[in-house]
């Protein structure tokens, strides 16, 4: 009875995420094709508003993977070679959808790119963390623009340094630490490589780099850690979410059927 129960629960939960995330994407997608715009002058909080609604896509999606086989193989360190691709495609399709989905404003693209390289390297640890976020700062770089180059760099750094950070916490992931990784993450883009690079490289000025730091700083340091939170929050009741890395699992297991 109780097992009915349970998975009639489920299936309710299911049934809502799917609803909820579909009714978003309508919105999202009239946004899209140009039925409403943000217009010229576009404010933080519009933008905050915008991104916020293609996050919670993102969750929608998150939390019906987290549901699967497949995470529970990854949680459990039973991970099969496929699961592992499985989670870079999934994490790599977040991280586009943060990259397009972005806003340009002042020639700077305002995304959350950085959210679905965060989640590689939480889940995969720091390899699949790294090649994700080596091809969607790839990705980002073929876009152009003056900030491509630190934009790649910093996506790269994303993957890589979210999956040394669940290994040295031992995979155990809380609410805060998503927080404070994916803090660091975005301060270290936004406030350490991007200034560097173009002031380095002469393509923007002072005025113009401090006042892309004021507008950015806010809306990212605000969307990408509570992104990550979000799916911290939806994997509490695992006790682990970092013993994924394909280093940590043998060949043959890997590739069993």
């Amino acid at each position: 009875m109780a097992e009915n129960k349970e998975k009639h629960t489920q299936n309710t939960k299911i049934l809502v995420s799917i609803i909820i995330g579909l009714v978003l994407a309508a919105i999202l997608l009239a946004y899209d094709v140009g039925l409403f715009t943000l217009g010229k002058d576009t404010s933080q909080y519009a933008i905050l508003i915008l991104f916020l609604a293609r996050i919670i896509i993102a969750s929608v999606i998150l939390y019906l993977f987290t549901i699967t086989g497949a995470f529970r193989r990854l949680v459990s360190g039973e991970a099969k070679l496929i699961d592992l691709v499985l989670t870079t495609v999934l994490t790599l399709a977040i991280s586009l959808y943060g990259n397009y989905g972005g806003v340009e404003v002042n020639g700077v693209l305002v995304n959350f790119r950085d959210v679905g390289v965060i989640l590689a390297g939480l889940l995969g640890g720091p390899i699949v963390g790294l090649i994700v976020g080596i091809v969607s700062g790839f990705l980002r770089f073929l876009q152009g623009g003056i900030v491509a180059v630190p934009c790649m760099i910093g996506t790269t750094l994303a993957g890589l340094l979210s999956g040394i950070a669940i290994r040295l916490w031992k995979g155990k992931l809380t609410a805060v630490r998503a927080i404070i990784i994916a803090l660091i993450v975005e301060l270290l883009h936004v406030i350490v490589i991007f200034p560097i690079y173009v002031l380095s490289m002469g393509t923007m000025t002072v005025d113009q780099v401090l006042s892309t730091i004021a507008f950015c700083v806010p809306v990212m340091c605000v969307v990408t850690p509570l992104s990550v939170a979000i799916f911290a929050c939806i994997v509490r009741k695992y006790e682990c979410v970092g013993r994924t890395a394909i280093e940590k699992l043998s060949w043959s297991k890997l590739t069993r059927k």
